[in-house]
């Protein structure tokens, strides 16, 4: 898909552009006060202003020239506008008007504003004039100031889940895990290290059961990839499925000795919606087999006791196939699959398992309603084209 040798727009450095700020400092702030839901007044809070903003200062960018590279890259940003700006609003309104369903016409706008943000990004990147690891710093030091401040200011008792100005605490694990994942994509060294660990430790304050699966996953992808890809030829593939075994062999007779795997059920059951999750994820993919290709537009269509409840699916890739239809689900998923590959590839092991984890764990929430969700998705899918890009790091 993508080529080593092809050319690229200049790179250029923060200190020698005119206007710095309405690139990489906009977008910054705009990124790191997403988690600011709490003070949201309709869909409209800080952040979406933060945004709003950066998208009108840089439409003029956007407009001009062709930023297709090939007849592939062309052909993806059709497929992605065609069904974003013309095929999403003709079935939500459709649906809106001609079915009783949960229906939302103003996500509409919300997803016509995350794909406006995705293809100026993107533009950006295809002219080399996007500075990402500043982008992604500015974010991550915002974001836990602000979790700071609203900790000291409302510390939670033992027990309660933080919030921080979020409406939800599991809105905290999205924006801490994405950020572990995108630092760990774009930064490097000591302030590396520092922002990861400050984004863990906002996570677990949140006491999410996702967050949680993000670390675990994480890890153990991060050990069963170390081992797979162990380049030694005295160690061949029976040795390393046999060493990848002895993690479970050590973990199966501890868990049941220690009454684990009934912890883990009670766990299951009692976190957030419960076994209700497997209903909801059921009744979600029954709603995308009855409309596979163009999902039924901007709102929630799953349910609890059988589909077209007004409820989500929980479920990203499901509940974008409700909206958009499968097949711009799969290319979505298949651009993040990708995306793995092509970090194994450069033998980014670590970050490869953050980028894993992350799709493990959005199976179990619905991440496409934020703009940073999509925001990584530019990222990545500009990588296919423009590898070339990620080898300044800060």
């Amino acid at each position: 898909m993508y080529d080593d040798d092809a050319e690229i727009g200049p790179t250029m450095n923060i200190l020698n552009r005119n206007h710095p700020f309405l690139v990489e400092g906009l977008l910054g702030l705009a990124i790191g006060t997403g988690c600011m839901t709490s003070l949201r007044v309709g869909l409209l809070g800080i952040s979406e202003v933060l945004f709003a903003v950066f998208v009108i200062l840089n439409i003029p960018l956007l407009l001009s020239n062709n930023m297709a590279k090939n007849v592939l890259h062309g052909t993806a940003l059709l497929y992605m506008f065609l069904t974003v700006f013309l095929i999403l609003p003709i079935v939500s309104i459709s649906v809106f008007y001609l079915a009783d369903l949960n229906s939302n016409l103003e996500y509409v706008f919300s997803f016509w504003l995350a794909f406006i943000i995705l293809f100026i990004v993107h533009k950006l990147f295809f002219l080399g004039q996007l500075n990402l690891p500043l982008v992604f710093f500015i974010a991550t030091i915002l974001f836990l100031t602000l979790n700071v401040l609203a900790f000291v200011m409302n510390p939670p008792s033992i027990g309660e889940r933080f919030l921080g100005f979020s409406d939800n605490p599991n809105q905290v694990m999205f924006f801490a895990s994405i950020l572990i994942l995108l630092n760990s994509m774009f930064l490097s060294g000591t302030r590396k290290v520092l922002l990861i660990l400050g984004c863990i430790s906002i996570g677990l304050l949140s006491l999410s059961d996702a967050f949680g699966l993000f670390i675990v996953s994480s890890a153990t992808v991060w050990f069963y990839l170390n081992v797979f890809l162990m380049k030694s030829k005295a160690i061949g593939i029976s040795a390393k499925i046999l060493i990848s075994l002895v993690p479970l062999i050590i973990f199966m007779p501890v868990a049941h000795s220690m009454g684990l795997i009934e912890i883990l059920n009670l766990l299951w059951i009692e976190s957030d919606e419960g076994n209700s999750r497997v209903s909801l994820l059921r009744n979600g993919f029954l709603v995308t087999l009855d409309y596979p290709f163009f999902g039924l537009g901007a709102g929630s269509f799953s349910g609890e006791h059988g589909p077209y409840g007004g409820r989500e699916a929980h479920n990203t890739f499901i509940d974008l196939s409700m909206q958009f239809g499968i097949f711009f689900a799969a290319f979505v998923y298949f651009v993040f699959a990708r995306s793995v590959l092509v970090l194994l590839r450069s033998r980014e092991i670590f970050t490869a398992s953050i980028l894993i984890a992350f799709l493990i764990v959005s199976q179990f929430h619905f991440f496409g309603r934020h703009f940073i969700f999509w925001i990584l998705f530019a990222v990545l899918f500009s990588i296919q084209f423009f590898p070339k890009i990620r080898e300044v790091r800060a």
